[in-house]
């Protein structure tokens, strides 16, 4: 009877256990099945990505701002379906550490979008956010990055060795691709539903209005 109860007594432990390190490591466990293909008729990307803010975060130099302000962003976010995007001339918040508020918008992001210019790749900052969304997307082993060349690139040798990598492994989006809009939205996370667009980024536990300095962008990228 003692052995008995002490046999019961361990399972229970056991079971206690490995729900509690489920629960725990939940979001790890569902990405390394969805990765290899493992249930994955039960586990959907966007359960995955349920905890995230925002659809996108669009990574540009400040000379595309009027591209990305009156071209890009309106297709995203009013198209059907609308997708929740995230810049940093509006979403960061004015004055927090920039390192940490690019690690923030692309973690809370389901995808980064790269507009790639010769502006882009003269960029430190810009090239940063290339660099924090590569390493995140690696870690994940999943595809996060949506690249668009955006004009001519012309000092080619400007480009990181990381970033040049990508490029020669990865296929890209061309502004000038006459489905560029197609293409995109079908790169973008599959939704279901309206949802109402998100104004906010989260940096440090703080959740963050729409920057209210209309020259960030000169100051970050």
């Amino acid at each position: 009877m003692i052995a008995l109860i002490t046999t019961a007594a361990l399972i229970i432990i056991s079971l206690l256990l490995i729900t509690a390190l489920f629960l725990k490591y939940k979001l790890q466990v569902e990405v390394w099945l969805y990765n290899r293909n493992i249930l994955s008729c039960c586990i959907h990307e966007r359960e995955l990505d349920k905890h995230k803010t925002f659809d996108a975060f669009i990574s540009y130099a400040h000379q595309q701002a009027d591209f990305v302000n009156h071209t890009l962003l309106p297709q995203l976010e009013q198209g059907e379906p609308p997708f929740r995007v995230c810049t940093h001339e509006r979403n960061w918040l004015v004055g927090a550490y920039i390192p940490e508020q690019i690690i923030e918008s692309v973690e809370q992001s389901r995808r980064t979008i790269i507009v790639l210019s010769q502006h882009f790749i003269e960029s430190e900052w810009a090239r940063m956010e290339f660099r924090t969304a590569h390493q995140c997307s690696l870690n994940e082993g999943r595809a996060r990055i949506i690249m668009i060349k955006y004009g001519e690139i012309i000092n080619s040798e400007l480009l990181d060795k990381e970033l040049k990598t990508y490029l020669d492994m990865n296929t890209y989006l061309d502004w000038q691709d006459t489905r560029f809009w197609d293409k995109l939205r079908y790169a973008m996370p599959h939704k279901m539903g309206r949802k109402r667009n998100a104004d906010m980024l989260e940096v440090g536990g703080r959740r963050c209005v729409m920057a209210q300095n209309p020259h960030l962008c000169d100051e970050s990228v």
